[in-house]
């Protein structure tokens, strides 16, 4: 959570909040994909990495694409694949699959 100064307007995050389970999960798969050396291109993966990530198949990524209930994706290359994922948005589709809350 972030706060803002009466005064200036500066604004800092609450040392006691809770931090962010999107971004903690985000970091987790950058760390993941830098563990077993998969390629990370401007924050996005391929379609594979992505599916493994995500702890799905390939081909059920593919479904989840072609009726629009899958996460976000460009149609930019990553290593060789048609398809690429953000981290940011497969943590947040992810975090939206496990609590049911608003992802977009």
């Amino acid at each position: 959570m972030e706060h803002k100064c009466p005064c200036c307007g500066h604004r800092f995050a609450d040392p006691d909040a809770d931090p962010d389970p999107v971004e903690e999960l985000a970091a987790s798969f950058a760390a993941e994909c830098a563990r077993r050396d998969y390629v990370v291109t401007d924050g996005r993966v391929s379609e594979c990495v992505a599916a493994a990530l995500l702890g799905i198949r390939k081909k059920f990524l593919a479904r989840l694409r072609s009726v629009n209930n899958g996460p976000p994706y460009f149609n930019l290359p990553v290593d060789g694949s048609r398809y690429s994922y953000e981290l940011k948005s497969l943590a947040k589709w992810r975090h939206f699959q496990k609590t049911g809350e608003e992802w977009l």
